[in-house]
């Protein structure tokens, strides 16, 4: 648990071996799809693989994450795209604060409306040196447009107005990129 601004962050820390002399030199956050889903501590592969190259490995359960109870995750109506990028851009200052993690290799991933969160860090904020952007949301207006009616109404509650939608979408904001990003998309969004 992260402390900010009265609130509380939840995240996964993934170690990595003590084999390595790099220890937490670089660092790759992790953004949950859902977006209301929730990271669990469980035994992941793709975890593993990063850490056992020398790379420290969070997944970042922000405010609106199941899990946390009924509070935390109403924390993101109406504040997808804000709640989740300033949680996850707390969590990486946090580690680099604390010395743990280089601010200089700072790397971003999320499939799915966790690539939406990837994309809005990159796109609002300049704390990541490089993101992957798996299957990702980039137009939340798009998003919106092709959804069945149940989920439609889910999205209007998490995002709000007309006017946050196109502000909230980092297609609308390519300009605002810095670093590197790997974008992978196909037709289908298994996330």
């Amino acid at each position: 648990q992260i402390a900010k601004a009265g609130e509380m962050m939840h995240r996964l820390v993934g170690k990595v071996s003590q084999q390595r002399t790099d220890y937490f030199s670089w660092y790759y956050c992790n953004y949950l799809g859902g977006p209301t889903d929730e990271a669990r501590g469980i035994l992941d592969l793709s975890v593993q693989y990063w850490t056992s190259r020398g790379w420290a490995f969070v997944d970042v359960n922000y405010g609106g994450s199941a899990g946390y109870g009924r509070e935390y995750r109403e924390r993101l109506l109406g504040q997808w795209g804000v709640v989740d990028v300033n949680d996850c851009c707390s969590c990486a200052t946090f580690l680099v604060a604390t010395g743990r993690v280089d601010a200089q290799r700072l790397c971003v991933t999320g499939e799915s409306a966790g690539g939406f969160t990837t994309l809005a860090c990159l796109a609002f904020r300049q704390t990541f040196k490089a993101g992957s952007s798996l299957y990702g949301i980039a137009d939340l207006a798009s998003l919106r447009a092709g959804m069945h009616k149940f989920e439609a109404y889910y999205i209007d509650n998490l995002v709000g107005n007309k006017q946050a939608y196109f502000e909230r979408s980092p297609i609308n904001f390519v300009e605002r990129f810095t670093c590197p990003v790997i974008l992978f998309q196909g037709l289908d969004d298994p996330g």
